[in-house]
């Protein structure tokens, strides 16, 4: 049960977020969003959502060189609706 939940997790980490190979042209690493992609009726797309974020930062800022040339982030738009701006409630957000 516990590897079925990782591979979905890893599933959705690579179609959610992900790093592009090339950097920008003054070498910070590019961060690809896919918020449509997510499922805001699900009952944890929040805490997914924050969960896998989280992971790439870490993964992103172990390298030294994105802590010293930076990170921008680029966001696909497609398939967004109305029930995702809904995900971070204000209540949501003060548990953080």
């Amino acid at each position: 049960m516990a590897i079925n939940m990782f591979l979905y997790h890893m599933s959705f980490f690579h179609s959610f977020i992900f790093f592009l190979p090339e950097r920008d042209y003054l070498g910070r690493r590019i961060i690809f969003y896919r918020p449509g992609v997510v499922d805001p009726m699900s009952p944890t797309c929040g805490f997914d959502v924050l969960t896998l974020t989280t992971l790439a930062y870490e993964l992103i800022f172990d390298d030294e060189e994105n802590q010293i040339r930076g990170v921008i982030h680029l966001s696909d738009a497609k398939g967004i609706r109305m029930p995702h701006f809904t995900v971070f409630t204000p209540q949501y957000l003060s548990l953080i």
